[in-house]
């Protein structure tokens, strides 16, 4: 599964004053291992090594999640764009038969 992060809503890239970039993810659906990573910023040498040590350590979206980056900067965009690909796992999670036919008899009783 792949993910982007858009840097134009980003905070830390308009108070630059730049006008695009992006933060891409590749990840295995299955363990949401994180499997590669983009970076097509100005100053991407400024969070390249999050990004060398996120693929060394193995690092899952799911740990990613529960990471604290200070704001504005360009390496909050990390947690931001694996918070995005967790919703979208969750989303088509929900959307199986078992899961759908569990949530009905939740919400019935």
């Amino acid at each position: 599964m792949t993910g982007i992060y858009d840097y134009k809503i980003d905070a830390k890239l308009q108070v630059d004053g730049y006008e695009t970039g992006y933060l891409k993810f590749i990840a295995d659906r299955k363990n949401l291992k994180i499997l590669g990573i983009s970076i097509a910023i100005n100053d991407a040498n400024a969070i390249a090594g999050e990004a060398t040590l996120i693929i060394s350590k193995e690092i899952t979206l799911k740990d990613l999640v529960s990471t604290i980056h200070p704001h504005p900067t360009y390496s909050e965009a990390f947690t931001i764009l694996a918070k995005q690909m967790m919703g979208e796992v969750m989303k088509e999670k929900l959307g199986k038969p078992l899961v759908k036919t569990l949530l009905k008899i939740e919400r019935a009783l």
